[in-house]
């Protein structure tokens, strides 16, 4: 799974001139300390191939497995060093994170530690298992600073187990509309060529898996007359694919109209304005973290 360079990442956060230049510097700043804070390849261990088979099987994702012990505290460790980075990026966009009603009025070391709170809790009481905690605190990523830092820092080693998983394990076999990492929804989705396959990509891990085109990833409804789309005439090549029994939304790309170079964190991010017209018919994105968009990856 390619991840983007910092040099890359700059070019591709430039031509989003649909965002204001202040949102673009900030995701361009936390896109890019993210990617500074990949681990190394095989800082997680991978579980044997036949508990992996097993878990898919049951349709869970392997992040439900829990890891042991060991693993467990080295992501604490990486995660709580990544926070104090994290927490200075915030700190550098103050005045527009509260514009933008997520409030940062602490300073950095007490954003830092009420950050490392929320690791705790997904540590204490979730098992690190991003899927089990209840939405309402995911959601939290976009109002509360200490949650979308704590997130943010845990996003890098979960693509990195991702990366693994994908390289070392066939994933064509699940057909659920989840993550088959971590658990979590799909942020976004693209059609690639030359099958015309629908490819979701997670909303946290930047995993991407085939999915069946006609068919709901939230409530699994495959009935054609329940689902539609809806686009802007100003850019036709971003659909959003909506379902008419859950009123839940996925952005699709035509990976094709972007010459391959479709990275859907970014794509997320410049189209808010399909976002602001979906949801004003009264349907909700599916997944639940809107601030937080994702892992930039081609």
């Amino acid at each position: 799974m390619p991840v983007l360079t910092n040099e890359a990442l700059k070019w591709h956060v430039n031509r989003l001139q649909s965002l204001p230049a202040d949102l673009r510097q900030f995701y361009a700043d936390i896109f890019t300390a993210q990617i500074e804070l990949l681990p190394e390849e095989g800082f997680l261990i991978l579980p044997p191939a036949a508990r992996v088979e097993s878990c898919w099987r049951q349709g869970r994702a392997l992040a439900s497995m829990g890891f042991p012990a060991e693993v467990k505290a080295n992501v604490v460790r990486a995660a709580r060093a990544n926070i104090c980075q994290l927490a200075m990026v915030l700190g550098k966009h103050v005045f527009f994170l509260q514009g933008a009603g997520i409030g940062v009025e602490m300073p950095e070391p007490v954003l830092a530690e009420k950050s490392y709170a929320c690791l705790q809790e997904l540590l204490e009481h979730y098992d690190l298992d991003p899927a089990r905690v209840p939405a309402h605190n995911l959601q939290d990523a976009g109002v509360k600073a200490e949650w979308f830092v704590a997130l943010a820092a845990l996003a890098p080693l979960y693509v990195q187990y991702g990366q693994a998983v994908s390289r070392r394990f066939n994933l064509d076999g699940w057909r659920n509309g989840y993550c088959p990492v971590c658990g979590l929804a799909p942020a976004m989705a693209k059609i690639v060529a030359p099958e015309g396959k629908r490819v979701l990509e997670c909303w946290f891990c930047a995993t991407q898996w085939v999915f069946p085109r006609l068919k709901c990833p939230f409530c699994g409804n495959d009935r054609p007359y329940e689902l539609g789309q809806w686009y802007l005439e100003d850019d036709p090549d971003v659909r959003a694919a909506y379902c008419k029994v859950c009123n839940r939304y996925l952005k699709v790309l035509d990976a094709e109209a972007r010459n391959g170079e479709a990275i859907l964190a970014l794509e997320n991010l410049a189209t808010w304005q399909l976002d602001l017209a979906v949801q004003g018919r009264g349907y909700l994105p599916g997944a639940g973290c809107a601030v937080l968009p994702g892992f930039p990856r081609y």
